[in-house]
């Protein structure tokens, strides 16, 4: 089995030939007679009424010269290894794969469903609505869209799923519909509603809600604890305390006063509306600062190792540099007050000084050099990153001109820092790293270019100086095969829910428009299908 697409058209295949066995075609019914001896005596009519797709799917594997049609299914690696992926969230796994194999949207709803991709959808049922409750490895449709990991990705991806769901539900899919996690044990469903939240696709989630879904808290538990090791990290993690009934009664009642404070702020959930949760709150700084510290120091407070490392090495101090800046100062003081060693090397060799002047944390990096820590720790790579993130233009531009290849040794960062900052509507940061030498017609870990993320968040004046700079205005994302300017225009739908942009949207199909983009590149695959285009943009008049 070659690819993805035999295998598909074998799909195909076999639905059309339980047709013809049904209707009666001798032609068919002696076909799958010649694969299958259970069926060989029956009469043409008894045969008609009693083969089954799963009969057929065995004959047609059994032609192929595969012993039964799972052997046939396991050499279609491309599709079975993405969902596989899917189904387990590992979403660089799904990446690559797509990387690879982009027809799988084409070729299958559950692809589509975990790229979210609703025009795909709306192709696919459009030719079989059977699809809509089809399974796969257990899983339906709308299933592969609460538990896909591609809503990481970003906001876009995550509206997409949100799309996906909504185009589903409004067909008649179940909004309580569930998978077992244990094919032998029927109290182990797993429903839509939980698998939404286990997959952190909050957006799904809510609309589920609101859809009348519900959500088994003692599977939800059940799943989450098959998840984790049996057994207790090594003596001194946050675990073995956090196991003590007395460490987690204290820290409840350490921690009342700021439950309490943010339950007061949440308005009940089936009631909100998209807008009103895409504008929700969380534990703000301090609020999250605080949770952090009585945590901690009462963990600390009892005995447990403040160089504690965990699977790669890496200790509590060498992640309060990510931090937000209050927050990440506070824990580390707490850490290095109990013992922290600032210069412990995790297993790819970074310190805790290195990831802080790399994350752009100036403040505890010098808390952190005022303690002991060894300044040379941190590479040329991590002041450059650092510099970017903070905006610092004279130390990005000191380390290039001392290392002219120090766009190309930070390799994958190129991406994400241009992405953040884009997403962020940093102009600043992004005319620097322009300026600096940033591919701009690069693709980040997001599969999709800066201008992409930038034109469907609405950012008039980063889309203006990505084009300024020779960003590609009709470059395809690697996911959902569309431009800019279909970005701009899903961006502007969406933006109805959750911030009012019109403006600038309109803005920045202008600035797309005048920079010669192309409404062909702006349609998906699946625009030429319904023979209309998704995009609703407009030249002016």
């Amino acid at each position: 089995m070659s690819d993805s697409i035999h295998f598909e058209q074998l799909r195909q295949e076999a639905k059309s030939i339980l047709k013809l066995c049904r209707a009666m075609d001798t032609g068919a019914l002696a076909r799958m007679r010649a694969q299958l001896p259970r069926l060989s005596a029956f009469g043409d009519a008894e045969m008609a009424d009693q083969i089954k797709l799963a009969d057929v799917q065995h004959a047609l594997a059994r032609e192929l010269g595969y012993s039964n049609w799972a052997e046939v299914k396991r050499r279609d690696e491309p599709l079975a290894r993405f969902l596989a992926a899917v189904r387990g969230g590992a979403l660089d796994s799904a990446e690559a794969e797509l990387k690879r194999f982009p027809n799988l949207v084409r070729e299958s709803i559950h692809a589509a469903c975990s790229v979210g991709d609703p025009d795909a959808i709306r192709y696919h049922l459009k030719r079989d609505g059977s699809l809509l409750t089809a399974e796969e490895d257990g899983w339906q449709p709308l299933l592969y869209v609460c538990g896909s990991p591609f809503g990481r990705l970003s906001f876009r991806h995550q509206f997409g799923l949100h799309e996906c769901a909504r185009e589903l539900l409004d067909r008649g899919a179940d909004p309580n519909t569930f998978s077992l996690a244990d094919s032998s044990d029927p109290e182990s469903q797993i429903t839509a509603r939980v698998r939404a939240v286990m997959g952190k696709n909050q957006l799904v989630f809510l609309l589920l809600t609101q859809r009348g879904a519900i959500g088994d808290v003692r599977t939800a538990k059940w799943a989450t604890a098959r998840s984790r090791p049996t057994e207790l990290p090594v003596k001194g993690s946050i675990s073995d305390f956090l196991s003590d009934p007395d460490f987690r009664q204290e820290f409840n009642r350490r921690m009342a006063p700021i439950r309490e404070q943010y339950t007061r702020k949440l308005p009940p959930l089936p009631e909100m509306t998209m807008k009103e949760f895409m504008e929700l709150e969380g534990p703000d700084d301090g609020e999250m600062r605080d949770s952090n510290l009585i945590l901690f120091r009462l963990a600390l407070e009892r005995g447990a190792d403040p160089n504690f490392q965990f699977p790669d090495g890496k200790t509590m101090l060498h992640t309060c540099g990510a931090m937000p800046a209050d927050m990440g100062r506070a824990m580390a003081e707490l850490f290095l007050e109990h013992g922290a060693d600032p210069n412990l090397a995790a297993a790819d060799g970074s310190s805790p000084y290195s990831l802080a002047v790399r994350a752009g944390g100036a403040a505890i990096a010098e808390l952190l050099l005022a303690h002991g820590a060894k300044a040379d720790s941190a590479s040329p790579q991590d002041r450059f990153i650092g510099a970017c993130e903070r905006e610092d233009s004279e130390t990005a531009w000191s380390v290039l001109r001392s290392y002219p290849d120090i766009v190309n040794r930070i390799g994958p960062e190129r991406g994400r820092l241009l992405d953040i900052a884009v997403v962020q509507n940093r102009f600043a940061a992004v005319k620097l790293m322009a300026k600096l030498g940033f591919d701009l017609a690069a693709f980040g870990s997001r599969g999709a270019s800066a201008l992409h993320h930038a034109a469907w968040h609405g950012h008039p004046q980063i889309v203006q100086l990505l084009i300024e700079f020779h960003a590609p205005v009709n470059v395809r994302d690697a996911i959902y095969g569309t431009s800019p300017l279909a970005w701009a225009a899903h961006g502007s739908a969406s933006s109805k829910n959750w911030r009012q942009g019109d403006d600038d949207y309109c803005a920045v199909v202008e600035s797309l428009i005048d920079a010669g983009a192309d409404y062909a590149a702006a349609c998906n695959p699946w625009a030429s299908a319904r023979n209309k285009s998704p995009v609703s943009v407009s030249r002016r008049s």
